[in-house]
């Protein structure tokens, strides 16, 4: 019987439940799972930003007397970056319970350290003699920071943090399914019971929602900052 179930699998996506209580329960896990996502998100990104200023290299060369904190944090960030948000959030449920802020501390934990990564990388590909130059001014290193090396970043956080959002969408859907809540445990429960009409219905609205967000945060959050960092 396994060819039926996978027909009737693909045949529901073109034709959704539209119960209103079905619609409506749905409505209510994507509103859960998105303010999981934007949550964890945000948290992730300052961390992570902040992580990847600390464990460049091209910070500590400012001030080589502490290099090896930058080393030792660089290290330290490859732990939770290589293991998956959904091994921490049963972790977690271990020790929390079933809480919406375990998934919210499973994202962050692994995406702040891969966020720390790749700010990392950027920051040290860049040329670093006009950083060299201001600081044999007298000029501090977070002014410095600021003038020379953030405008350059902006463009990397940009399209880096859009792509990490779709990501903890997805991360928060997964997580839902093990009972954290939102959208994943809809979707968990529809497809125990072979109620894939109804599993296509909240697998629309989340598609849906994530192109939205995704638009709305490109067109308004980083044109403003671009707009931002063309004026100064």
């Amino acid at each position: 019987g396994g060819l039926n179930i996978i027909f009737l699998f693909i045949s529901s996506a073109i034709k959704p439940s539209f119960n209103q209580e079905v619609v409506k329960s749905a409505w209510e896990g994507l509103q859960i799972t998105i303010a999981i996502a934007l949550t964890s998100w945000v948290i992730s990104m300052l961390i992570g930003i902040l992580l990847g200023v600390l464990s460049t290299d091209l910070f500590w060369k400012s001030i080589p007397k502490f290099s090896y904190i930058g080393k030792f944090i660089k290290f330290s960030l490859a732990i939770p970056r290589s293991i998956h948000e959904v091994v921490w959030g049963l972790l977690f449920i271990q020790i929390l319970g079933l809480n919406v802020w375990v998934a919210i501390i499973s994202i962050v934990i692994p995406y702040s350290a891969l966020t720390g990564r790749v700010i990392a990388e950027q920051l040290d590909s860049f040329d670093i003699k006009p950083l060299i130059a201001i600081r044999h001014t007298g000029s501090n290193i977070m002014s410095t920071f600021i003038t020379i090396i953030l405008p350059k970043l902006i463009p990397v956080i940009s399209k880096y943090a859009s792509y990490r959002l779709e990501c903890s969408i997805r991360g928060a859907t997964l997580l839902g399914i093990f009972g954290l809540g939102g959208i994943g445990t809809e979707l968990y429960l529809t497809l125990k019971s072979f109620e894939f009409r109804e599993m296509w219905t909240c697998l629309w609205m989340l598609l849906l929602a994530m192109i939205l967000l995704e638009r709305f945060i490109r067109s308004n959050l980083f044109s403003n900052i671009n707009f931002k960092k063309s004026l100064f």
